[in-house]
């Protein structure tokens, strides 16, 4: 991931989307922040730098198109490192493979979840 992807704007979201893997249906952590590159996970377990994942994510039923709609991705882990809460790790992924389903899907996603600051 070269410095470019990092000047994404990185989009906090108000709920916290399960990522699973493919094939295990394992799940993987939960989505934090979410840009059009790749997003943050939060997790348990360790996530070695550098490994590709098939994933997918798991959207919400409350909004009735989304019923049922996981997206697939490919994606890549880049870095890691102690969460906020310190009995969970953070881990940035680039994604490597995404087709215009899943691009769409994770333009819905930070449309419609961001976490939008109040001006005061």
């Amino acid at each position: 991931m070269g410095s470019d992807s990092r000047k994404a704007n990185r989009r906090n979201l108000i709920y916290y989307f399960p990522v699973f893997r493919q094939g295990t249906h394992e799940l993987l952590g939960r989505i934090v922040d979410l840009t059009e590159k790749g997003f943050m996970l939060v997790h348990e377990g360790s996530i070695p730098q550098g490994q590709v994942y098939e994933v997918y994510i798991k959207l919400p039923g409350e909004v009735r198109e989304w019923e049922k709609v996981n997206v697939p991705l490919r994606v890549m882990s880049r870095w890691s490192k102690r969460d906020i809460n310190a009995s969970l790790l953070a881990t940035g992924f680039e994604f490597v493979e995404i087709d215009d389903n899943g691009a769409y899907h994770i333009n819905r996603i930070i449309m419609t979840y961001q976490f939008e600051k109040q001006s005061s």
